[in-house]
């Protein structure tokens, strides 16, 4: 929030006012339980960034997304990204 001025209020507030547009929590992801936050904020999707991930942090947000019904929008850096989903 310090750095970019935003919070998950602002999200909530547009998804309320998007109607059926669906709103992505773009965020720097880390922690499942940031994807279940996008959730009850209001979120349809949430970005996931590839190259500042294990493969086990990367599975469990890509998987507690889908289990919540969100769409995942990967941000991919390089073939190395790109290889590994």
């Amino acid at each position: 929030p310090e750095e970019f001025h935003g919070d998950l209020g602002q999200l909530t507030e547009v998804a309320a006012a998007a109607g059926p547009v669906p709103c992505m929590r773009k965020d720097f992801l880390v922690d499942p339980y940031q994807v279940l936050e996008a959730r009850v904020a209001g979120a349809g999707g949430v970005l996931v960034i590839v190259a500042m991930l294990d493969d086990a942090a990367l599975a469990a947000l890509a998987t507690t997304a889908l289990a919540l019904d969100l769409f995942v929008l990967f941000e991919l850096f390089d073939a190395g990204d790109v290889a590994r989903l």
